[in-house]
C-alpha cells in the first residue's frame, strides 16, 4: 500500500507536467509526504515544475538533483535551458555539453547544442554535433538542416542544396526543409529547382505564400514576366493582408509601365500600411510619368524624410523650379547621412537650370568627391566658359577611374559640343573599348556620326547598339533623326509616329515626332503630337513651351509665340535653343533689346564650344546678330516700324509700303510686309496670269564639275520624281559660259563672289530669268513632284521662310520676270560693289524678300501670277537643307562667315552649326 500510495501522486504529478500544468504538479510535489524523502525522481520533476513556471529557484532545484544525482542528463538539459533563456550562451553550452558527455547517444542534448552554436553562428561546431547525431541517426531533420544552414554560411550553394533536399526527402511533408530549399535554389538561381521545390510545398499547402512567390521570382529569373506577375497576383489572393506579394506587383507593374495596374496594387498596399514607402514611390513615379509633379510631390511628402524617399522627394521639389520647392529641398538634403550625393543632387539641379555660382559651391563642398562629382564639375567649367578647367578635372577623373567609360564619354560630348566629331568618334570608340555595352557610348555614337554625314557608318552603329541594348525609343530616335537630318523625312514621320504608339515614349523622342509633324503635317498635327509628351524637369518643360512657341509661330502668331519663349527663359535661362529662337522672334517682332537680351544668353552659353570651334561669341557674328545690326543702324526708322507693327495685319500693309518707298534697301521692313501680307490671309492662291506657264524643267548647281555622291544621290531625286523634265546640273565653268549672254557685270560678280553660295546666288537668278523653270539647292531632296504645285497662270513660285522672308533654295519662274531681273541686278551690284553683309542679306534670301516686297509696293498687293507657299505646302514634297558632309567644314557659307582667321590645325573642321538656324529647320 505505500508504494501504491507514494507512486500514484508521483504519476500525476508527471502528468500535470506534460499538460503543462506546473502548478497543479507542484501542488502534489510539495506535500509533507514529499517533503520528508525526496527522491531523485521527485526533485527533478520538482525543478522542471519551477523551471515551467519560471520560479527563481529551479536553477537551485537542478543543483539538488546533480547533488544526489552527478549524471542527470535532464538537469543539465534543465540547466542548460534556464541559462538560454537568460541569454548566457557560454553556461547554456557548457550545460549541454555536459549532458551530451553523459548520454552520448541521446539526441536532445545533440539537438540543444546544434540549435546554440548555430545561434550563436558557430558553424563548424553546429555541423560537428549535426554529424554525430547523423552518424547513429542518418534521417535526423534538424541535423540535415544545420548542416544546410552551415554549408550557406560558408558559402557552399550547392553544399547547402544537398543537405536541405536531404532533409525534404528524410521528411517530406516538412515544410521548413522546403522553404530553406526554396530560398538556397533562389540565391543560386537554380530557377527550375526553385520551381520544383515551390510545386512541392504547394502539394502540402496549397496557399503556402513563400512557395507561390517562389514561383513568380521562378518566372521572372527566367524572362516569363508575364507568368511572373501571375504568380505574384495568385500570392496576393492567398494572402491579401501579405505586403510581400503586393511589393513584387509593384516592382513588376512599375517596370512594364503598366499604370493602370500599378495603382490598384499600390493603393491596396496602403489600404494595408498607411505609409508603405514602396507603394508611395510607385504612385509619386506614376503621377511623375504622367506629368503630375505637384501630385507625386504631394503622394510623397509623408514619408519625406525616411531614407527611401528622401532623395526621390527632394529630386522632384528640384524639379518643380520653384524658388520655394528648392528652398525645402535644401533644408531636407543638409540633413541627408550622404552628403556627397545630396550635394551632387543639389549642383546638378543647378547647373541644369544655369546657376553656375550655386552649383559650384555645391560641388566645391563635397568631401572627398567621387568620379560623379568630378566629371560634373567639368561640365560646370565648360557652360562657363572655362575649357581648359574642365579638361584639367577630366584628367583628374581619369586619373581616379582609367578603365571607367565615363571620362571619355565626357570628352566625346564637349569634342561634339565643339564641333571636333572626328575627336569625339575616337573617344566614343575608346569608351566602348572600355566598356562594350555602355548605353551612353553605344547612343552617342550614331548620333555623332549622323552629325558628320556618315551616314553608313551611322546606321551600322545604330544596328550594333540595338542588338546590345535592344529595341526601343532610343534606337528609334537615333534612325528618326538620321532619315530627318538626310532628307528622308517621311520615312523619319513612319519611324518617330510606330515608337510613339504603345508604351509612354520619352520626351525628345516626342520632340523629334513634333518636328517631323510640323515640316510635313503642319500645326495641329503638330500640337497633337506635342499633347502627349509629360514633363518631368524645368528642362523638359522649357523644350516643351520652346515648341509650342514654334507651332504658334507657324500659325504667324508671334506674339503668342513670344509669351512662350519669355515663360521659358525664366524657367531655364541658360536654354541655348530656346534663346536662339527667342532672338529670331524677337527680331521679326522688331524688339531690338529683346533681341540683343537672347542672343547675349546664347553666347554665354556658347561660349566654350565657340571657343573652341573658332568662332566669336561677339552676338554680331551670327546670322540673327548680323540682322540685328541692321534694324538698329537707324533708330527712328525701327521706331515707326514698331509703331506700324502695333496695327492689326491687314492695316499695317498700307504704311509699311510707305516706308519701303523710302527705304528700299530694308531688310526688316520687307519682312514686316510679307508677315503682314501673311497674317491677313494665305498668299499662295494669286490672281493668275493667261497663258503664262512655268516651263517644267529643273536646274540645279555645284560649284565643282563632280560632285560628291551624296550629293549627286540628293540631285538624283529631282529627275526621279519628275520624269519627263529636262534636269540640268551646271559647275563654275559651265554656269560662267551661260552667264556669258548677260550684261558684262554679271559674270564679273560672278567671277568676284568670295563665296560658293554668293556664286549659286547670282546663277539661279540669271537661269530662272533667261530660261525659267524649277531652280533646286543642291542640298534639297525632293520626295514628291513640285509639278502640282505650278499650276497654269503661275509665273513665280515662292515659300516663306522661319524669318518670314522669301527662301531662295527653292524657287520656280516663268523666263522673263522683272522681279528676278531686279534681284539679279541687286546681287550682282552687292558684289561688285564689295558688300561685306552677309550672304543672306546681300544676294540671299534677304535680297530676294527685298526685290518681292518692293514688287507688291508697286502692284499694291502680291503681284498677279505670284505665289509664296507655307512651309509644309514644300515640305510635303521637298526636304530642305539636307545635312551634308561638306557642311561640316568651310565650303559652307554659314562657317565662313563667322570664323575668325585661320583656325588652330588640332581644331577640327566644325558641322553647320544648329544653333544659327531655326529649331524646325532642319542643319
Amino acid at each position: 500500500m505505500a508504494v501504491t500510495a507514494a507512486t500514484s501522486p508521483l504519476i500525476a504529478a508527471r502528468a500535470a507536467i506534460r499538460a503543462g500544468r506546473p502548478a497543479e504538479a507542484l501542488a502534489v510535489l510539495d506535500t509533507p509526504w514529499f517533503l520528508r524523502s525526496p527522491t531523485a525522481e521527485v526533485l527533478l520533476l520538482r525543478a522542471d515544475a519551477l523551471r515551467a513556471l519560471d520560479h527563481p529557484g529551479a536553477e537551485a532545484a537542478y543543483q539538488k538533483v546533480l547533488a544526489v544525482t552527478p549524471r542527470e542528463a535532464s538537469a543539465m538539459m534543465g540547466l542548460g535551458a534556464i541559462a538560454r533563456g537568460r541569454g548566457d550562451t557560454k553556461a547554456a553550452i557548457a550545460a549541454f555539453e555536459s549532458a551530451h558527455a553523459a548520454v552520448p547517444r541521446n539526441l536532445r542534448p545533440l539537438d540543444a547544442l546544434m540549435r546554440e552554436y548555430r545561434d550563436a553562428r558557430r558553424w563548424s561546431e553546429a555541423e560537428a554535433k549535426a554529424d554525430a547525431a547523423l552518424a547513429f541517426t542518418p534521417g535526423h531533420l534538424l541535423a540535415l538542416m544545420v548542416k544546410g544552414q552551415a554549408a550557406r554560411a560558408r558559402g557552399d550553394s550547392a553544399g547547402a542544396i544537398a543537405a536541405f533536399q536531404a532533409a525534404h526527402a528524410a521528411a517530406p511533408t516538412d515544410l521548413k526543409a522546403l522553404d530553406q530549399l526554396m530560398r538556397e535554389c533562389r540565391d543560386a538561381q537554380l530557377w527550375d529547382a526553385a520551381e520544383a521545390a515551390a510545386d512541392a510545398a504547394l502539394g502540402i499547402a496549397p496557399d503556402h505564400l513563400l512557395a507561390l512567390l517562389m514561383k513568380g521570382h521562378a518566372a521572372r529569373g527566367r524572362g516569363e514576366l508575364d507568368a511572373a506577375t501571375a504568380a505574384y497576383e495568385a500570392a496576393h489572393q492567398a494572402a491579401p493582408g501579405e505586403l510581400r506579394p503586393l511589393d513584387m506587383l509593384i516592382r513588376e507593374h512599375r517596370e512594364a509601365e503598366r499604370w493602370e495596374e500599378l495603382e490598384v496594387v499600390a493603393t491596396a498596399a496602403l489600404a494595408i500600411a498607411p505609409e508603405h514607402s514602396a507603394a508611395l514611390l510607385a504612385l509619386a513615379h506614376m503621377h511623375r510619368r504622367r506629368g503630375a509633379l505637384p501630385e507625386a510631390i504631394a503622394v510623397l511628402r509623408p514619408i519625406a524624410d525616411t531614407g527611401a524617399a528622401r532623395l526621390e522627394f527632394a529630386q522632384m521639389l528640384l524639379d518643380l523650379g520653384e524658388d520655394e520647392a528648392r528652398a525645402e529641398a535644401r533644408r531636407l538634403l543638409q540633413s541627408h547621412p550622404d552628403q556627397r550625393r545630396a550635394r551632387r543632387l543639389l549642383g546638378r539641379a543647378a547647373l541644369d537650370r544655369g546657376a553656375f555660382a550655386e552649383a559650384r559651391a555645391d560641388f566645391e563642398s563635397v568631401d572627398d568627391p567621387d568620379l560623379a562629382t568630378i566629371l560634373a564639375l567639368a561640365l560646370l567649367a565648360w557652360r562657363e566658359g572655362r575649357p581648359e578647367d574642365a579638361q584639367v578635372q577630366i584628367a583628374a577623373a581619369e586619373a581616379m577611374a582609367p578603365d571607367d567609360p565615363r571620362p571619355l564619354e565626357l570628352q566625346a560630348r564637349l569634342a561634339r559640343d565643339a564641333e571636333r566629331h572626328a575627336d569625339a568618334v575616337d573617344l566614343f570608340r575608346a569608351a566602348l573599348a572600355r566598356n562594350p555595352s555602355s548605353a551612353d557610348s553605344l547612343l552617342g555614337l550614331p548620333a555623332v556620326l549622323a552629325s558628320t554625314g556618315a551616314f553608313d557608318e551611322a546606321a551600322a552603329a545604330t544596328d550594333q547598339a540595338e542588338a546590345i541594348l535592344g529595341p526601343g525609343p532610343r534606337i528609334a530616335l537615333l534612325r528618326a533623326t538620321a532619315l530627318r537630318r538626310r532628307g528622308h523625312w517621311p520615312e523619319a514621320l513612319e519611324v518617330a509616329r510606330a515608337a510613339c504608339v504603345g508604351e509612354e515614349p520619352p520626351l525628345n523622342l516626342i520632340i523629334e515626332r513634333t518636328r517631323l509633324e510640323l515640316m510635313l503635317a503642319g500645326p495641329e498635327a503638330a500640337t497633337a503630337a506635342l499633347d502627349t509628351a509629360r514633363p518631368n524637369t524645368p528642362k523638359d518643360r522649357c523644350d516643351i513651351l520652346l515648341h509650342r512657341a514654334l507651332i504658334l509661330e507657324e500659325r504667324w502668331d508671334y506674339d503668342a509665340a513670344a509669351a512662350l519663349f519669355a515663360e521659358g527663359a525664366a524657367l531655364v535661362p541658360r536654354h541655348a535653343e530656346l534663346r536662339l529662337n527667342a532672338a529670331r522672334n524677337a527680331l521679326i517682332r522688331l524688339d531690338a533689346e529683346g533681341a540683343r537680351e537672347h542672343l547675349g544668353a546664347t553666347m554665354e552659353v556658347r561660349a566654350a564650344p565657340r571657343r573652341q570651334a573658332g568662332r566669336s561669341s561677339n552676338i554680331s557674328q551670327t546670322h540673327a546678330g548680323q540682322i540685328l545690326d541692321e534694324i538698329s543702324l537707324d533708330p527712328p526708322f525701327l521706331a515707326d516700324l514698331q509703331r506700324i507693327r502695333r496695327l492689326p495685319p491687314a492695316e499695317r500693309i498700307g504704311p509699311l509700303g510707305e516706308e519701303i518707298r523710302g527705304n528700299p534697301e530694308s531688310t526688316a521692313a520687307a519682312m514686316q510686309l510679307l508677315l503682314a501680307h501673311r497674317a491677313a490671309g494665305p498668299l499662295d492662291q494669286p490672281k493668275l496670269v493667261d497663258g503664262a506657264v512655268i516651263p517644267f524643267r529643273i536646274c540645279q548647281f555645284w560649284t565643282d564639275a563632280d560632285p560628291p555622291p551624296d550629293v549627286l544621290a540628293l540631285m538624283a531625286t529631282w529627275a526621279r520624281h519628275h520624269p519627263g523634265a529636262a534636269v540640268t546640273r551646271y559647275d563654275d565653268a559651265t554656269a560662267r559660259a551661260f552667264l556669258a549672254r548677260f550684261h558684262p557685270m554679271v559674270t564679273r560678280a560672278f567671277d568676284a563672289a568670295h563665296e560658293p553660295a554668293m556664286r549659286a546666288d547670282l546663277f539661279r537668278l540669271a537661269w530662272l530669268y533667261a530660261e525659267g523653270g524649277i531652280y533646286a539647292d543642291a542640298d534639297d531632296r525632293c520626295h514628291a513632284s513640285i509639278a502640282p504645285l505650278l499650276r497654269p497662270g503661275l509665273t513665280l513660285a515662292f515659300y516663306l521662310e522661319p524669318w518670314a522672308t522669301i527662301g531662295n533654295n527653292f524657287m520656280a519662274a516663268a523666263s522673263g520676270q522683272s522681279i528676278i531681273a531686279e534681284a539679279l541686278r541687286q546681287a550682282a551690284t552687292a558684289v561688285l560693289r564689295g558688300d561685306r553683309d552677309l550672304v543672306w542679306l546681300s544676294t540671299g534670301p534677304g535680297m530676294m524678300s527685298r526685290c518681292l516686297a518692293a514688287a507688291m509696293v508697286a502692284a499694291g498687293g502680291p503681284p498677279p501670277g505670284v505665289a509664296i507657299f507655307d512651309r509644309p505646302v514644300l515640305h510635303q514634297r521637298v526636304a530642305m537643307h539636307c545635312f551634308l558632309p561638306y557642311k561640316s567644314g568651310n565650303r559652307h557659307w554659314s562657317q565662313a562667315a563667322f570664323r575668325k582667321g585661320a583656325r588652330d590645325a588640332a581644331v577640327a573642321s566644325p558641322t553647320a552649326f544648329a544653333e544659327e538656324a531655326p529649331a524646325l529647320t532642319t542643319e
